[in-house]
């Protein structure tokens, strides 16, 4: 798994593109990669992911960034990932500042036209929100929003933040 995390970051997410005016998927992952500050870790199923969530908010590792929590994607639902997420972002990890995101392969996703799925794991990637609110700024004073569909703009940008 973390080798397949490790490809996705440096083969698609950090590959500039004209999608994103020419700019990655991702264009913060590959320097956080390098940085070490990406934590991946493995988990059996959607009740450990949401344990794993609540062990790490209430004692985040020192120097991480971004904790990446994945899983078998037979073990977890699109729909069960979708809920533990949502609900954890509701409660518990709003309390700690983080925001979580997911990805699974049976939900593909598509960003200006641009297919940013992993592809062959179930994850949720937890974040400092405010880091990722601050990120999004500057992006779109870039412009890197400007290809992106509205409604898919407002349902990750505009109303996660």
């Amino acid at each position: 798994m973390e080798s397949d995390i490790q490809n996705w970051i440096v083969e698609r997410l950090s590959v500039s593109l004209p999608n994103f005016n020419n700019m990655p998927a991702c264009p913060f992952a590959k320097q956080a990669l390098v940085d070490q500050k990406i934590k991946i870790v493995s988990v059996t199923d959607h009740n450990s992911i949401a344990e794993t969530m609540k062990q790490y908010a209430s004692a985040w590792p020192e120097n991480i960034e971004v904790l990446v929590i994945g899983c078998d994607p037979e073990l977890v639902t699109s729909k069960e990932l979708s809920d533990v997420v949502e609900t954890s972002n509701a409660t518990f990890l709003k309390d700690h500042g983080l925001l979580a995101l997911e990805d699974h392969p049976s939900e593909p996703e598509y960003a200006a036209g641009y297919h940013v799925n992993e592809g062959n794991w179930a994850l949720v990637l937890l974040q400092s929100k405010e880091k990722i609110v601050s990120a999004r700024k500057i992006l779109d004073r870039r412009g890197y929003y400007k290809n992106w569909d509205q409604e898919y703009y407002k349902e990750v940008v505009l109303d996660r933040s």
